[in-house]
């Protein structure tokens, strides 16, 4: 079910004769081989869980517009178009590949929470975080901005709906929206949105723009971020970057936003795919200054004290110095 030739085997082994741990990353076939060599070669496995990828194969645990909380192997097969015994055969290699771990990382409660282990083990939550950059000095131009792949689980529309709303008290409101990747025929129906509610005047695009670009001008240029996703974000680097920024997150009540936002403290959030509650919280941040200057102002601590690549560096090196004792 899973060709792997040898040379591909070969180059495994000499990586992880090398190191002193096995990190789980690559392809299926890929770390089912590697866990392998780490029984002959003696290795200690640290697994770090960026989605879920131990029990949903796909990773993203969203099928048909709405959140798995299961994982049945048909439903999977009908998602990812395989059959059956090919989905059991996966969610059994992976699952197998995950108790071989020394230790387990999840990126955030969520992610934790969604990990299904046939015997019980520790699994340590330490987030995703941005690389650290210097933000320009911008004073916002700009109200809103979406940040993130156009595909519908991300949920671009909500937010264009919501700007639609936005419309009736602020003609001039406006929004943008970053992408580097995008389904066509996604694209095709925020297109067709923004026409259709006389957007054309409010709504920017910004394609694949350099990362450090985005970081530290596109976002700055902005008052707020909204991240509106529909499924559940693992652990989003666009929050902490926007925080970084000094601009206010709104975020989707769901996956790793809530390990990473307390609402009307350092961010905002809304159920997610309801543009009227979004139009509502981004109404707010946009009027209520003291608050707006209050939630950025928590972000920045927030980043200085907990989210910052020191801290998250040695509590990483914490749990691979753990699974050497």
């Amino acid at each position: 079910a899973f060709p792997v030739f040898g040379e591909q085997l070969q180059k495994i082994r000499k990586i992880i004769e090398e190191k002193k741990f096995v990190t789980g990353k690559g392809k299926l076939e890929q770390r089912s081989f590697a866990l392998a060599y780490r029984k002959m070669l003696g290795k200690k496995i640290v697994l770090t869980v960026h989605g879920n990828w131990i029990n949903c194969v796909k990773g993203s645990r969203y099928f048909e517009d709405k959140i798995c909380t299961t994982y049945e192997a048909g439903k999977c097969s009908k998602c990812l178009k395989q059959s059956v015994p090919e989905i059991l055969l996966k969610q059994k290699i992976l699952n197998i590949a995950a108790m071989q771990a020394d230790q387990i990382i999840a990126v955030s409660n969520d992610v934790k929470n969604s990990i299904w282990l046939e015997k019980q083990k520790q699994i340590y939550i330490i987030p995703n975080i941005s690389s650290k950059f210097e933000a320009e000095q911008i004073i916002p131009e700009k109200d809103v901005l979406f940040d993130g792949s156009l595909h519908k689980e991300k949920g671009a529309i909500t937010m264009i709906k919501s700007i639609a709303l936005l419309k009736q008290k602020f003609p001039n409101i406006s929004a943008g929206i970053a992408f580097a990747h995008k389904d066509e025929a996604y694209f095709e129906e925020i297109k067709k949105e923004i026409l259709e509610n006389d957007l054309q005047k409010n709504v920017n695009f910004y394609e694949s723009i350099p990362n450090n670009e985005l970081r530290e001008k596109i976002i700055p240029l902005h008052e707020l971020v909204v991240l509106p996703s529909l499924w559940p974000e693992p652990c989003s680097t666009v929050i902490t970057e926007a925080m970084n920024a000094k601009r206010t997150v709104i975020a989707s009540n769901v996956g790793g936003n809530i390990d990473l936002i307390q609402h009307n403290v350092n961010g905002l959030l809304f159920d997610a795919g309801n543009e009227k509650i979004l139009a509502e919280k981004i109404d707010l941040a946009l009027t209520n200054v003291p608050l707006n200057r209050l939630l950025q102002k928590n972000s920045v601590q927030l980043i200085e004290q907990k989210l910052n690549w020191e801290k998250i560096a040695r509590k990483t090196l914490n749990v691979y110095r753990s699974a050497l004792m």
